[in-house]
Formats: structure tokens, sequence, C-alpha cells
């Protein structure tokens, strides 16, 4: 029998490069973090190396979930490290992605983003959402939770 915390290890797999592919592993859509919290770590030990197992972490690994931020609407011309620097007001990432052109490497406007504290999510949301960057007006829209609540003030467009 496996336990909780090798499930959680597990999630760090998410978004690792294999055999040139991604991995996908998500949690099952009845999963409850709150009655799992009793069980054991929900989390992926943050001191997990996969590149010492020879696995390739992308930088978007552990994006998926329910508290997965969509950041829309920046410009062109910010780097990445512009980008990181802003969201990482907030606090650390658990994953961050930031969308390029497969042909030019440049961004495509738009990033994902998971906190490591994932109760600051709502508190970047709010503060991210309709902020002028540049000439573009930011979009931050955090992905609907298990019970299809949204972060304050927030709601799709």
């Amino acid at each position: 029998m496996r336990s909780i915390e090798e499930a959680s290890n597990a999630m760090a797999l998410n978004g690792i490069i294999f055999q040139d592919a991604p991995v996908k592993v998500e949690r099952p859509t009845d999963y409850n973090p709150s009655l799992a919290a009793a069980l054991g770590p929900s989390q992926p030990n943050p001191n997990l190396n996969l590149r010492a197992v020879g696995l390739s972490p992308r930088s978007a690994g552990g994006l998926d979930g329910p508290y997965q931020i969509f950041i829309g609407g920046v410009p062109y011309y910010f780097t990445e490290t512009q980008i990181r620097e802003l969201l990482e007001t907030f606090g650390p990432f658990r994953g961050f992605d930031l969308a390029k052109d497969r042909e030019t490497w440049n961004s495509k406007g738009y990033a994902f983003c998971v906190y490591q504290d994932i109760s600051v999510t709502d508190i970047a949301c709010a503060a991210l959402n309709g902020i002028k960057m540049g000439n573009l007006v930011n979009v931050v829209i955090p992905r609907p939770r298990p019970h299809g609540e949204l972060c304050p003030g927030v709601g799709f467009f």
C-alpha cells in the first residue's frame, strides 16, 4: 500500500518532461483538500530533486489544479524576469509558465502560475486584475475551484 506522502510527492511529476513529452498527474475530481489534510501532507515535498533521478522538471511543473491563475494582457516586450518579479511580490511559486511562441520564443502575452502558499491566490488575483501594464489592461482569472467559487472581485469575461 502506498502512503499519502507518496501520492502527494507524485504530484511533483505533473508537467515533467519524460521521453520528450509532458507528464500529466492530477488529483481525482472528488479530491477534498480539507479531508486529505488530516491524513498527511497534501503538497509535494519541496526538497524533491527530480534531476537527481534523470527527470527534467518544467518551469510549469505543478501548474494544474484549482489554484492556477491565468494572467493575460501582458505586453510582449515584458521579459520573463519582469513578469516573475511582479507576480512573486505575493509569494514564491509552486509553478510558473510564460507562454512563448515555439519558433521565436517570444512571449505570447499571457502566463500561468500557482503560488506555494495557496492562501495568497485570492489576494494576488484581486490586486492584479485590471491593472494597466504598458498599453494593455491585465486580466487575471483563477481557475474555477471545486465548488465553483472564484477570487473576490474577479469573474469570467
